[in-house]
């Protein structure tokens, strides 16, 4: 009896060791650093970047795809919009065919605006820029864009790219005087106009 007792005690002792060296180990573990990406209305805003996650007043947009030729290779990064038929091609803009005129033409500018995001002069053909994703603060509009500056397969020349987005109004939470600031996939702001958007 008294032999079973022993057993039943040594048991017991190195059980409670290995619960804790065990616990020991997990307390010592590193957690990873997780970011969430739930919508929040933060902003941090500093002299070149932007972070934030966009909140629910996401604006919807699709291509908007317009044959059009430059004036020159040497465009700076900028936004231009179109809110209304009357509204002026950007300064860069040389020509648009008829098919985009007409395209232009149709478009119901009480629901939607067309965007136009310049990359800006690259040394080499091949990059692009691809709008990702655009939401609304108050009265500033952000628009994102992935900046696609090339790699060594990309040919020696010029290039000054561009995507045309039409954004729908729906969701927009603020009309007249909006700021549209263009960032990059890292939060860098690349670019910044103003507009009178109507209601």
């Amino acid at each position: 009896m008294a032999k079973r007792s022993l057993f039943i005690w040594i048991f017991l002792v190195m059980l409670l060791m290995f619960l804790a060296v065990y616990g020991c180990n997990n307390s010592n573990t590193t957690q990873p650093n997780v970011t969430s990406s739930l919508p929040t209305d933060t902003l941090t805003t500093s002299a070149t970047s932007i972070t934030t996650n966009p909140t629910g007043n996401i604006l919807e947009f699709e291509d908007f795809f317009i044959y059009l030729s430059l004036k020159d290779q040497d465009i700076p990064t900028q936004i231009h919009l179109m809110i209304s038929n009357d509204s002026p091609l950007s300064p860069a803009i040389d020509q648009i065919s008829a098919e985009a005129q007409t395209k232009l033409d149709v478009v119901d500018f009480s629901k939607d605006f067309i965007l136009f995001a310049f990359m800006g002069y690259q040394g080499v053909t091949g990059p692009t820029i691809e709008i990702t994703k655009i939401w609304q603060i108050n009265n500033t509009i952000y628009v994102e864009a992935y900046f696609d500056k090339g790699g060594p397969t990309y040919q020696p020349a010029s290039s000054s790219p561009v995507n045309i987005v039409k954004v729908s109004k729906e969701n927009m939470t603020q009309f007249g005087e909006i700021t549209f600031i263009l960032i990059d996939q890292y939060g860098e702001e690349r670019a910044r106009t103003t507009c009178e958007i109507p209601e």
